[in-house]
């Protein structure tokens, strides 16, 4: 499940497990690369996320106090 803030999408990583233990992805934040996809199982249609690429967070988590504030003015003259 991919988690941001108050939102949730369920998905799905084919061989990611392999190259990330599950206990590494669920103490640390990640950027993710992911398709949206249509999942279709047994009748039941939903919407989930496709994983392609993961890696461990460089910019702090939203929320968590460390945002650093955006820029006033500025733009090309």
């Amino acid at each position: 499940v991919l988690r941001h803030g108050n939102t949730s999408l369920d998905a799905i990583g084919f061989g990611v497990a392999e190259r990330y233990p599950p206990e590494q992805l669920s103490s640390s934040p990640h950027d993710v690369l992911y398709r949206v996809e249509r999942n279709d199982l047994r009748g039941r249609v939903s919407v989930q996320a496709k994983l392609v690429d993961l890696r461990p967070s460089q910019a702090p988590a939203i929320g968590d106090g460390s945002e650093v504030p955006a820029r006033q003015g500025g733009g090309a003259a």
